[in-house]
């Protein structure tokens, strides 16, 4: 019984000496915050949308905050078909890009609709690895269509002049936007 009360003192003494120690500078803090100790990467999902930020990779700066959603086809060829990533820039507005298959007619551009009507029409920007994009500001009328519609509509057209409708949904972009604005 005498030894676990004198472990017991023992014990106590050494957790006294230490924290005595971190206090007075001789040992440094347990944890400690440092700069840029953050998450690197967020994702939080509205519904159909993501928002997803990402840190610069020197952990300085603000983090990169975009809205996304992506649609995929199944099948014996799976693969993306259709990506829509929406950003605000530092004045509010909303940029846009859209990333479609290759093989549309790039002197068509795309055409964007909510519930059946035109919202937008944009020329390609250029085509890339990982498709052909158009980037543009989104006017606000455009932007009050998306976060009260239901259905959206990228209009393409292939190399034989025939239209394409690549739909996605707009369950969840009103949130996903107003998150945006929070971050």
């Amino acid at each position: 019984m005498q030894v676990l009360v004198h472990r017991g003192r023992l014990a106590g003494l050494v957790i006294a000496v230490f924290w005595l120690s971190v206090a007075s500078g001789l040992l440094p803090p347990v944890a400690q915050a440092q700069p840029g100790s953050g998450p690197d990467q967020m994702r939080e999902t509205y519904r159909d949308w993501i928002v997803r930020c990402t840190q610069p990779g020197d952990g300085a700066g603000p983090a990169r905050c975009e809205m996304s959603q992506t649609l995929s086809r199944g099948g014996e060829s799976p693969g993306r078909v259709l990506e829509i990533v929406l950003a605000r820039t530092q004045g509010g507005e909303a940029r846009v890009t859209y990333v479609t298959p290759f093989g549309v007619d790039l002197g068509r551009g795309i055409e964007v609709l909510v519930d059946d009507a035109t919202v937008d029409t944009q020329p390609f920007r250029t085509c890339q690895p990982r498709g052909c994009i158009v980037t543009s500001a989104l006017s606000p009328q455009g932007l009050s269509r998306f976060q009260g519609g239901s259905q959206g509509i990228v209009r393409i057209w292939n190399l034989e002049g025939e239209a394409m409708d690549l739909r996605f949904s707009l369950a969840g972009f009103s949130g996903a936007w107003n998150r945006l604005a929070e971050l």
